[in-house]
C-alpha cells in the first residue's frame, strides 16, 4: 500500500462542557485517535476540562468559542445582545434569529470572544487554535472578528474548511444544509486573504447510519489524501447536567467507543499518516 501524505488533526469539541465529556474526551485521546480538544469556558466545569487536558501533554488544545450555552465570559452589561434577561447566553434559535434581524452587535462578539480566549488562557491553555459551537463563526460578519482575535492572540489556526465532507448523509440532511449555509464558495477567498490557516478537508462524522460507526471513519481515513485534515468529533459520557443542556448526549458514547476501536490506529500506521494537534502542523 502508497504511503499516505495526509496530514490529520482529530479533534474534539465541547472540551468542559460537562465533567464528563471531558473524561470522555481524555479517554478518547488516551485510547483512541483524538489528539485535539476545543475548550468551552462559559460553563460551570470549564476549570475541570482544562485540568483534564492538562494531564495530556500530546493533545493539542484550542477555544470552542461558545454563543448559546451557560454564561458569558464577560459581564452581562458588556454584551447585553448576547444575553437573556438573566443574564445567560441564549439558547441557538434565538441567537440565529436575533442575528438575522442584526440585533447581535459585532462589538459585543468581539468584547466576549476575547473575554473567553483570555479564561481559557487563564486556565492554563495555550490555544492551538479557534472554532465554535454549533459552527456560528462562520456565519457572515462573525468570521471576520474571529480572525482579527485569532491574529491578535497569535493562533495560527481557524476552523474554515476548503472542503467538508458530511458522514452518513442520508441522516443529516438539516446538518448538510448548514454546512452549506456557512461554508459559501463566495466567502471562501477572502477567508484565505488572511494570515491564518485552516484545514484543507473538514470531516463531520456522525452516528445513525446502517454501519457501525468506527467504519465510517475506518473509510475517511483510507480516503484523505495529501493535505491537512480536520476530524471533528463529540465524544464523552452522558450524565444528568448534559441532558439538561444539549440534546445530543447517547451518541456521543457511541463515538467514544468508535473513535478508541484498535482498527482505526492501525489504519493510520499502515497508510502512515500525519497523526498529531494543530500546534505541530503551524
Amino acid at each position: 500500500m502508497t504511503l499516505s501524505a495526509a496530514r490529520v488533526v482529530v479533534n474534539a469539541d465541547d472540551l468542559g462542557m460537562t465533567r464528563e465529556i471531558s473524561k470522555g474526551i481524555v479517554e478518547a485521546h488516551v485510547n483512541g485517535i483524538v489528539t485535539s480538544a476545543s475548550l468551552m469556558v462559559t460553563t460551570p466545569w470549564a476549570g475541570e476540562g482544562a485540568a483534564e487536558a492538562a494531564r495530556c501533554p500530546e493533545m493539542g488544545v484550542g477555544v470552542h468559542l461558545t454563543l448559546t450555552c451557560g454564561v458569558p465570559a464577560a459581564s452581562p452589561f458588556e454584551v447585553p445582545s448576547l444575553v437573556d434577561d438573566r443574564g445567560r447566553l441564549t439558547g441557538i434559535t434565538h441567537f440565529i434569529a436575533r442575528w438575522a434581524a442584526g440585533h447581535v452587535k459585532p462589538y459585543h462578539l468581539e468584547t466576549e470572544f476575547g473575554a473567553q480566549i483570555r479564561k481559557a488562557m487563564a486556565l492554563g491553555v495555550r490555544p492551538t487554535h479557534l472554532d465554535s459551537h454549533h459552527h456560528l463563526h462562520l456565519l457572515p460578519g462573525i468570521l471576520k472578528i474571529v480572525l482579527k482575535l485569532a491574529a491578535d492572540h497569535g493562533i495560527g489556526m481557524v476552523r474554515f474548511p476548503r472542503q467538508w465532507h458530511l458522514r452518513p448523509l442520508n441522516v443529516n440532511a438539516l446538518r448538510n444544509w448548514w454546512m452549506r449555509v456557512l461554508t459559501l464558495e463566495n466567502r471562501r477567498s477572502r477567508f484565505w486573504s488572511e494570515n491564518v490557516r485552516s484545514a484543507d478537508q473538514l470531516w463531520i462524522i456522525f452516528p445513525g447510519g446502517r454501519r457501525p460507526l468506527w467504519t465510517l471513519y475506518r473509510k475517511a481515513l483510507e480516503d484523505a489524501g495529501e493535505g491537512l485534515h480536520e476530524f471533528v468529533c463529540h465524544p464523552g459520557f452522558t450524565s444528568p447536567e448534559l441532558e439538561e443542556m444539549d440534546p445530543y448526549t447517547r451518541e456521543r458514547e457511541t463515538e467514544l467507543t468508535a473513535l478508541s476501536h484498535s482498527e482505526l490506529r492501525e489504519v493510520v500506521r499502515r497508510r502512515g499518516i500525519q497523526l498529531a494537534h494543530f500546534g505541530s502542523f503551524i
